[in-house]
């Protein structure tokens, strides 16, 4: 998906054709996935903040001086997609809605608190216009674009 469909350039980043795995991909991750008839549709990827992640490794000046986080009750998402193969426009935007809400729930469940990433202006947008009360860490341009370090704070109870 973030590779061949997109074409980001991510260091350490295996392909076979089909999967695309990364340093961070490890038996501690929990994967989020949507399936429809034809197959896999969306997902997502929670990891320990007690280990080496994403926002921690790959962006650090986003958390350099606050907010790096070391905690079993901090997670981390990333990789939050929906294939536009499978709906395209709205039913993309819906679908990766619902994985988030997925992931929040199974963060939850794994006992975090916060939930924290990196997310692209777009994505970022399409969060806040659908009301999930989130707070802006920190901002950068990679590669030309504004991507943004986030949290988001877990209440009890269903996503």
């Amino acid at each position: 998906m973030f590779v061949q469909a997109l074409g980001w350039e991510v260091p350490g980043v295996a392909r076979d054709g089909v999967h695309e795995e990364d340093q961070f991909d490890s038996e501690e991750c929990v994967y989020v996935i949507a399936v429809a008839s034809n197959g896999i549709c969306g997902c997502a990827r929670l990891l320990p903040t007690t280990r080496p992640y994403v926002l921690e490794q790959m962006f650090p000046s986003l958390v350099q001086g606050a907010r790096q986080q070391r905690s079993d009750r901090v997670w981390e998402m990333s990789r939050l997609a929906a294939s536009a193969e499978r709906g395209g426009g709205r039913a993309s935007r819906s679908l990766r809605l619902q994985v988030f809400a997925a992931a929040l729930g199974a963060g939850r469940s794994l006992g975090a608190t916060q939930i924290i990433g990196v997310v692209s202006q777009s994505v970022l947008r399409m969060l806040e216009r659908s009301g999930v009360a989130l707070e802006r860490l920190s901002s950068m341009r990679v590669q030309g674009a504004l991507i943004v370090a986030c949290s988001v704070e877990l209440k009890a109870g269903p996503a």
